[in-house]
């Protein structure tokens, strides 16, 4: 069953809009993506990954800010959440927060690497 299909039988379950989102961000639809994430978290406000996939999208149309609070609400929720502080680390290096970006990469999967020419690399 199709997720649109599960969401028209039952709006509000909650994985259905989650399972949308991750769809729509797959094809690049970013914004209908935001959309099914939102909904998700709105039925669900405990919803850890989909806070994280949240902040994924977020990051992706460029609001580093709402990914970054996005993507910490995962973790508030589940603290030992390692792709979460993995993101999250990733997201505050660019907004250039490097000490706290390098904390979560450390909770995350712990893998920072540094070229001498172009600085921090995160993979």
């Amino acid at each position: 069953m199709s997720s649109r299909k599960a969401i028209a039988i039952k709006p509000d379950f909650s994985h259905a809009h989650y399972n949308l989102g991750i769809i729509l961000k797959d094809l690049g639809n970013l914004i209908e993506a935001e959309l099914s994430s939102r909904k998700a978290i709105e039925i669900n406000p405990n919803y850890t990954d989909a806070y994280y996939n949240l902040g994924i999208i977020l990051k992706d149309l460029g609001n580093l800010k709402e990914a970054a609070l996005s993507t910490q609400k995962s973790i508030e929720i589940n603290p030992d959440f390692a792709n979460a502080h993995h993101q999250l680390g990733n997201i505050l290096l660019n907004e250039g927060k490097h000490i706290e970006g390098i904390k979560h990469l450390k909770k995350g999967d712990g893998f920072i690497e540094f070229n001498l020419i172009n600085g921090l690399s995160i993979n």
